[in-house]
């Protein structure tokens, strides 16, 4: 007769741990402990997509009593089960007392677990020890855990790791390169995703020949190209460089992806008081694209990359590394406690904020100051051109032990 073995889990935002520790263990059955607002936002869910299990036994209770707590627990039948396991590691600081009392008094063959940030496994009963391991654990089932679907993984552009080499190190080379090739590569960028005919090509060609890249039809750039030199290109040098680095598997890193979230289901907030009855609003997901993502020893990482912090708007330069702190910052709250977050750009921020006499502009200063102030409050990395030129490996700027 097979042993039944019951997974006690307690939902919270932080889904990761409940995933890690179903992962390990040879379960057969699963109680969830969740709230209302955790069923709202899904989070169960998200668990159980991970897992790829269904249909589990739930107790919704209100996260701030012991008395309903208790009376939940009391609810459910144990007696069937060999072993009951509890993962604490989920839900509230009262839900963790009481369930933990509540087992540490039920007859029957029980363990208790608690997992650090740091993938350390815990046994707080019968007896306390820790517990090396080393969770598998795979990009797909991280995102998943957090509720995101996601698409294109790993859909590089026209080109590989040799091309974009090449074009980085032509960018690294020449301080100058934007003032230079201004007007090529404006024009690039103002193509992104379209075609550039062989009627203007001479408008470029000057700039594809220093960055040695060589259309596959002569004289003309496909809608593939243009979104690579765009900028696809960098992320593709840095997150292949990442991979070949740290020897990834494709399951493990990935480069361009699209990710969706469903909105959480809240009342806060009512479409229709605010816009109308009759508003078309259809946004049902938090839609976005992601540079690079990878897991490297059960950690999360995310970077963000600029070839420039500067864009051009209405023909005027504008800043635009305040709005990818603000976007990184969003998202990385989004993707649990202990994600790691970098923005990466070609941009030499010494240089950026000095004149042609080599003294430092206040406005840039100030700009720039403000910005990494902004990143440090949000826990997030800036790397920039100088940084990327000195050191010999990515994975060492992102502060990575091998």
């Amino acid at each position: 007769m097979e042993t039944k073995t019951l997974l006690i889990s307690l939902v919270s935002d932080q889904t990761r741990p409940n995933v890690q520790l179903a992962k390990e263990l040879k379960i057969t059955d699963y109680l969830f402990i969740s709230t209302e607002a955790m069923e709202r936002k899904g989070c169960r869910k998200w668990i159980e997509n991970a897992l790829n299990i269904s249909d589990n036994n739930l107790l919704k209770v209100d996260e701030n009593s012991f008395e309903d707590i208790k009376n939940k627990l009391d609810s459910f039948d144990y007696t069937q089960y060999d072993e009951i396991i509890v993962n604490l590691t989920g839900g509230t600081k009262v839900m963790t007392l009481v369930v933990s009392e509540y087992f540490k008094n039920t007859n029957g063959n029980v363990r208790m677990f608690y997992i650090t940030n740091k993938n350390e496994l815990l046994q707080s009963y019968p007896d306390i020890q820790s517990i090396q391991w080393d969770p598998e654990y795979t990009l797909s089932e991280y995102m998943k855990s957090y509720g995101f679907d996601c698409s294109d993984m790993n859909k590089l552009s026209c080109c590989r790791l040799e091309q974009a080499t090449k074009i980085y190190e032509a960018f690294s080379n020449n301080n100058n390169i934007y003032e230079e090739y201004n007007e090529a590569i404006k024009f690039i960028q103002s193509k992104r995703g379209r075609n550039i005919s062989t009627n203007d090509y001479n408008k470029v060609k000057s700039y594809l020949e220093y960055i040695s890249f060589t259309p596959k039809t002569a004289n003309q750039l496909s809608k593939e190209e243009t979104k690579y030199l765009s900028g696809d290109w960098f992320e593709e040098y840095v997150g292949l460089k990442l991979k070949q680095e740290l020897q990834l598997t494709d399951d493990n890193i990935w480069i361009g992806t699209k990710i969706s979230k469903e909105l959480a289901q809240t009342n806060k907030n009512d479409k229709k008081i605010l816009v109308g009855e009759d508003a078309p609003i259809e946004d049902e997901k938090l839609d976005n694209e992601m540079d690079i993502m990878f897991m490297y020893k059960g950690k999360f990482y995310t970077i963000e990359c600029k070839t420039s912090i500067l864009t051009i708007i209405d023909n005027k330069p504008k800043n635009i590394l305040g709005n990818t702190i603000y976007k990184a910052d969003s998202l990385q709250k989004k993707f649990g406690l202990y994600a790691d977050t970098t923005i990466i750009t070609l941009t030499n921020f010494n240089s950026f904020c000095k004149d042609s006499k080599n003294k430092y502009i206040n406005n840039k200063i100030s700009s720039i100051g403000n910005c990494i102030n902004r990143a440090n409050l949000s826990n997030i990395r800036i790397i920039d051109g100088a940084m990327m030129k000195k050191s010999k490996t990515i994975y060492s700027l992102l502060g990575i032990k091998l």
